[in-house]
């Protein structure tokens, strides 16, 4: 029984780790001048437990990984932008922002799909402050570039 507990409290312990920053969402923030946010988000589904994936944004990393029930926040410049996800091991689709405008959001869902191969799938849930998606709501922000 004791061993039981003591095994609990360390899973607890090694789980809770996994995200540098506790706040929960709220609220989009408002863009810089002369640019946009887009928001990178994995909510905590039943079947999303594959591996953290980097983000990329035209073929290069701009998020060392994105755990589950977390989201991460991004300014651009306007213009047009490829993204992409992926893990060892896995495939990734992409998702593209053309034309973006100054001022804008974005709200970008990465989910975890098992097949042949296993990959990362990206899609642009929402446009602008008014578009928020729910599943947001529960995510952990994340405040570091690189973990």
């Amino acid at each position: 029984m004791r061993a039981t507990l003591l095994l609990f409290f360390a899973a607890a312990l090694l789980l809770g780790g996994c995200l540098p920053d506790q706040r929960l969402y709220l609220s989009t923030d408002s863009p810089p001048a002369g640019k946009s946010l887009v928001y990178f988000y994995r909510p905590l589904g039943p079947a999303d437990d594959g591996p953290d994936p980097a983000i990329a944004a035209g073929g290069k990393e701009i998020l060392y990984r994105l755990p589950r029930q977390s989201f991460w926040v991004y300014p651009i410049e306007p213009g047009t932008y490829t993204f992409s996800a992926a893990a060892p091991y896995t495939g990734s689709e992409t998702v593209t922002i053309e034309n973006g405008e100054e001022g804008e959001i974005y709200f970008i869902e990465l989910g975890y799909e098992y097949g042949a191969p296993d990959r990362f799938t990206l899609y642009l849930a929402g446009r602008g402050e008014d578009s928020e998606p729910k599943e947001l709501e529960g995510c952990f922000r994340l405040e570091t570039k690189r973990l």
